[in-house]
């Protein structure tokens, strides 16, 4: 018997950062299997730029059910004893509930990795700054699809469709179908253009299919013990409903700031006490029937304070079954995860004697492989080529005037 025991993976998480895996603008997916994605992946390790770790809470989960904790090259994965039951078949020793989940803190350790990244500039969530201060948001990936809609192996979301009468800044991603997406759409500039336009390049497709990356969808709230709202309602009667990630409603005591006469305010103030929540994922519900007044949105609770840049939590069962770490006879499924990061587009602006301010191409893709032939008008009006590539020390932002909240991005390439 003691022959069949042996440590399985319970699930796995590849993160894949297509900065490091592209070749200039020949995507990594689309390179030759047999070659040249080897050669790729011997010089890729994600510990060059994001430092994991399970939660204080993961911890006494992984020591619960003897499991390990592993970082790869390429992400990393949870091992525990399984016992062989039936050929290439295995099951847990040590069963974790179905109710178990696993969280993970992950923080981005490379000065410039935002400067590379196709992610925004600034992580707000429009529609709860007014009632929330100070928001504390983080990429939060999840292998429940309930109300985040996401295509298995992914753990982010399918990014957002384009609104009517919205502006995207340079980099922004949507999709054609933000529950079922069969393209996505990268903005090239500030625009109110919906795509397809000129203003967007189409994303390259897989197997007809679109990836999937971590993006402005991703982004929730995280709280430690209070949560405060703000519901800016004269004379409301809030109620505060807050249920777990199953749907659970959640006790939790709440109270209602007064003003420094103990009288009620003009703006309700609502303080939820969420301390003694277990870690995890939430949703809060901030009603008054009467006024037909309701705001509502989801949140992660972690235990201590933390100034990570993402968590990734992780369900032993999905409401997905494809989700999911075992099967339904509790066989593990060695579950393979993915996590994708875009490389950022950014216009490349050549300065130096011969260029002048309009000698710019782009937006190209910023890459640590491969080269894009750049081309571009000196101040005599002829194209130059062969010129370098910009690195990703420098990459900055511009404006329209009065306006802080989108932006194009540009590289700056100085030739003396």
């Amino acid at each position: 018997m003691s022959n069949n025991l042996i440590y399985r993976t319970l699930f796995e998480v590849k993160i894949l950062h297509h900065y490091f895996l592209n070749k200039g603008s020949l995507l990594f997916d689309l390179m030759d299997t047999n070659k040249e994605k080897k050669e790729v992946l011997k010089k890729y390790d994600i510990r060059n730029f994001l430092h994991i770790e399970p939660t204080e809470a993961c911890k006494r989960t992984l020591k619960q059910y003897r499991c390990i904790f592993k970082l790869t090259p390429t992400g990393f994965l949870i091992g525990l004893r399984a016992e062989k039951t039936a050929p290439d078949k295995y099951k847990p020793v040590f069963k974790p509930e179905d109710t178990s989940h696993f969280s993970f803190l992950v923080y981005f350790t490379d000065t410039f990795f935002i400067n590379y990244t196709a992610l925004p500039m600034q992580r707000q969530i429009s529609d709860l700054t007014e009632h929330i201060s100070p928001v504390n948001t983080i990429f939060y990936c999840q292998n429940l699809t309930s109300g985040s809609p996401k295509k298995y192996p992914y753990l982010t979301k399918i990014a957002a469709t384009f609104q009517n009468g919205q502006t995207a800044s340079a980099g922004d991603i949507f999709a054609d179908n933000n529950n079922n997406a069969t393209q996505l759409f990268i903005a090239k500039k500030i625009t109110n253009n919906a795509p397809p336009h000129a203003d967007w390049t189409n994303d390259t497709l897989v197997n007809g299919q679109p990836l999937q990356y971590t993006g402005i969808s991703d982004l929730v709230p995280v709280f430690t013990d209070l949560l405060r709202f703000n519901s800016g309602k004269e004379q409301a009667d809030i109620t505060v409903t807050i249920t777990n990630a199953a749907g659970e409603e959640m006790p939790v005591k709440t109270e209602f700031i007064k003003d420094k006469n103990g009288n009620d305010p003009e703006k309700i103030v609502a303080l939820a006490a969420i301390h003694l929540l277990p870690e995890g994922f939430y949703t809060v519900k901030f009603e008054d029937a009467a006024i037909n007044y309701k705001k509502e949105f989801r949140f992660f609770r972690t235990e201590q304070a933390v100034s990570a840049d993402m968590i990734i939590d992780l369900s032993l069962k999905s409401n997905l079954a494809a989700y999911n770490m075992t099967d339904n006879t509790d066989v593990l499924k060695d579950q393979v995860y993915e996590i994708r990061f875009r490389n950022r587009m950014t216009l490349w602006q050549y300065r130096g004697d011969k260029f002048t301010d309009t000698s710019v191409t782009g937006p190209h893709p910023l890459t640590r492989l491969g080269y894009i032939n750049a081309v571009v008008k000196d101040k005599n009006n002829n194209d130059v080529d062969d010129l370098p590539n910009p690195s990703v020390q420098m990459v900055k932002t511009t404006h329209p005037p009065g306006n802080a909240t989108v932006y194009n991005t540009i590289s700056e390439i100085f030739i003396h």
